[in-house]
């Protein structure tokens, strides 16, 4: 199993797991976080403490700059909680 079809068990990853991710590139950060969003919204903690990809923000912007459509909205850390975290997630592509 690739590190995409791992990324794409949204929800299922482990620490376990995540040891057979080959790189740490920036493109292999982009690329599992892709991989996610195209079967779940992410969150900054999710990218964080699942993915350990540190700095989800600019891996987000870049997949941005490379035009695919994520929107970000605030949502709250925990149940309960008044902090807000970003979660992610990718909008289908529109057809003309």
């Amino acid at each position: 199993m690739d590190e995409l079809e791992t990324a794409a068990l949204a929800g299922g990853i482990s620490n376990k797991t995540h040891t057979n991710f080959t790189t740490n590139s920036t493109q292999s950060q982009r690329n599992i976080i892709l991989a996610w969003l195209q079967h779940s919204p992410l969150t900054t903690l999710q990218a964080r403490e699942v993915l350990f990809i540190m700095s989800p923000a600019t891996r987000i912007f870049e997949l941005k700059e490379q035009g695919h459509l994520i929107k970000t909205f605030l949502v709250n850390a925990t149940f309960g909680s008044k902090k807000k975290i970003a979660q992610y997630v990718l909008m289908p592509k529109v057809v003309k």
